[in-house]
């Protein structure tokens, strides 16, 4: 599949979040009727200190029980059980249809994504600079949610997950993405060792990195952009996976879709947390489910 080709595939989507609560969005205008998708902020909540307040992360030195509160409010504004993920920068994806969550939630599965189809259970990754993907197949009724940072989104962690979610209904579908707030390309500096892990994989991913002009050695790079790459890539290698122009897709609509929040969580301080910027910090969710019948 050429550029031009993917590029014929492909629809923008200006997506909007919606503040339904206090530190709670909803992610409209993306996803196909059925499937709810939220994002959260350090807003609302019950943390203090440097996690102030709208802390969802059990494993940055928050009091537990603060943290139990913020992740009940969640669950019961969004009326949906997220089920956490111990996540480790690696390409680990659980099907949840077929895990049994800990009733606490404090016992999550090892993985940087997990699937769904299951109505109500929430797929959910926890960020803090990291990029959060969020997933709907419109026929199938598939859903994911995707923890990215630049270790896992090297080493495949997107191209796993699509292939966990359609190897589940290996049919051909229309595919949505919303790719969450992060470090923006204008915060997220790396070395040389970096941009070369990803162009060793990649030659085009050379376009997300932009060298810093002090002559540091040092460069700028782009979650987003590779995060896409990855997305385009994919489907070049699986474009059974999509329904063609042939098929009956309503007029104008493309068999994919993608969405983006620009907002940089190191450079907006009021609203996220951000492990670059404050090292002790909490994290924001990212989360996506089939509606609750």
């Amino acid at each position: 599949m050429s550029q031009q080709e993917y590029g014929e595939l492909v629809q923008w989507v200006s997506a909007r979040q919606h503040p339904i609560a206090p530190g709670i969005e909803a992610i409209e205008g993306i996803f196909p009727s059925g499937i709810v998708a939220f994002q959260t902020t350090r807003l609302g909540g019950t943390s203090q200190g440097p996690f102030d307040r709208f802390n969802l992360g059990g494993h940055v030195g928050d009091d537990p029980e603060m943290v139990a509160q913020n992740r009940q409010r969640l669950e019961k504004c969004c009326a949906t059980f997220p089920v956490w993920l111990n996540q480790i920068h690696g390409t680990g994806v659980v099907d949840l249809d077929h895990h049994e969550a800990s009733p606490d939630g404090t016992t999550g599965p090892l993985a940087d994504a997990s699937v769904s189809s299951r109505s109500g259970r929430a797929c959910a990754v926890l960020t803090a600079d990291c990029l959060p993907i969020l997933v709907a197949r419109s026929r199938s009724s598939g859903c994911a949610a995707i923890h990215a940072g630049w270790r896992g989104l090297n080493n495949g962690v997107i191209e796993a997950t699509l292939w966990a979610l359609f190897s589940r209904d290996p049919t051909p579908d229309c595919w949505s993405f919303w790719m969450g707030p992060c470090i923006g390309p204008e915060a997220f500096e790396v070395g040389e060792d970096v941009r070369q892990a990803f162009v060793q994989r990649d030659l085009a991913a050379d376009t997300a990195f932009l060298a810093r002009a002090d002559g540091s050695g040092k460069y700028l790079g782009d979650l987003r952009r590779l995060a896409e790459q990855r997305i385009q890539q994919w489907f070049t290698r699986h474009p059974h996976a999509l329904v063609t122009l042939g098929s009956e897709r309503a007029a104008g609509e493309r068999p994919i879709r993608l969405a983006a929040s620009h907002e940089c969580t190191v450079r907006t301080p009021d609203r996220f947390f951000s492990f670059r910027r404050d090292r002790v910090t909490g994290r924001m969710a990212s989360l996506i489910a089939l509606q609750t019948i």
